[in-house]
């Protein structure tokens, strides 16, 4: 397992909600108590459940895991060295750079999801802020604005 979506399961499961552990069979509906022992730290639950549970928790973090095959930043990575190598044989100029504005793009969009992803687990986890919600939105717009001029 990479370190990317292992990092992403455990963000998954301090994320998963209530509905979600009775549906998947991890909890019995109405077992109040169960849900707080979890809810308030689901990491030493996940441990000590048995593992039937485990099993239906691990089911709803699978579920949620995004696909690492394809991923923005190793596109980009990917992109600017085939920019450079496209340099040094001479390549089309134009050619050489849409790839260097194609990976840029994609290493903006990377920090602008990463930036919206961080805002929406504080506010998943009860802490709002009006002022981080505002720099999050304008940087995802700037981003988006961007990928709107491009072809």
């Amino acid at each position: 397992m990479r370190f990317e979506a292992f990092h992403n399961a455990l963000r998954i499961l301090r994320s998963i909600d209530q509905h979600e552990m009775v549906a998947a069979g991890a909890l019995c509906d109405g077992d109040q108590s169960g849900w707080v022992r979890f809810r308030d730290d689901p990491y030493r639950w996940f441990i000590t459940a048995n593992d039937d549970q485990a099993r239906a928790v691990w089911s709803i973090i699978e579920q949620r895991q995004v696909l690492t095959e394809v991923r923005i930043d190793r596109l980009a990575d990917q992109l600017r060295a085939e920019a450079d190598a496209s340099e040094e044989h001479d390549a089309n100029d134009s050619s050489v750079s849409v790839m260097r504005v194609a990976a840029s793009y994609m290493e903006r969009l990377m920090a602008a999801s990463k930036a919206a992803a961080d805002a929406l687990r504080i506010y998943q986890n009860g802490s709002a802020s009006g002022d981080l919600a505002g720099r999050v939105a304008d940087v995802c717009e700037t981003t988006l604005r961007l990928g709107e001029k491009r072809p």
